[in-house]
């Protein structure tokens, strides 16, 4: 292998930060260095660097604007089921439809509830409607009344 066989550097580096390959490796050896580095650097830093220039920088520093009064967002209301009640850890299992807003698909699974006051009154076979959100990476119950 010559020196011409090694790729180019990227144009912001320099000729003697050329890599030049070790006669004692093969042509598989890994080559590193500081293109390489700079090459890295440059593809994480890409994607900042456009969502920067998309957004400007006109909205730092400045508060977020306050909702609109009145304008609440109305919980997405999903039909369920109860399997199971867990008060000690409030915990409830529901079989339950789509959640839109988790882009869950129908399935059953274990919930945290975020007041135990939700679980006052469900037992295994009840029919309820349910809001639910994710916090923190857990799936929490926030509402809780009996089907229509």
């Amino acid at each position: 292998m010559t020196p011409h066989d090694v790729p180019a550097c990227p144009p912001t580096c320099t000729p003697t930060a050329r890599q030049v390959p070790d006669p004692s490796s093969g042509p598989t050896a890994r080559r590193t260095g500081p293109c390489v580095a700079l090459a890295t650097v440059c593809l994480l830093l890409a994607p900042m660097a456009s969502a920067q220039t998309a957004g400007g920088h006109a909205g730092h520093g400045t508060p977020a604007a306050p909702p609109a009064t009145g304008a609440t967002t109305a919980p997405e209301w999903v039909p369920g089921e109860v399997r199971r009640v867990d008060r000690e850890n409030r915990k409830v299992t529901l079989r339950h439809g789509e959640i839109r807003s988790l882009q869950m698909p129908p399935m059953t699974m274990v919930f945290e509830v975020r007041d135990p006051a939700l679980l006052d009154g469900l037992q295994p076979g009840k029919r309820i409607r349910f809001a639910a959100e994710e916090v923190k990476g857990a799936y929490v119950v926030t509402a809780v009344e009996p089907a229509q």
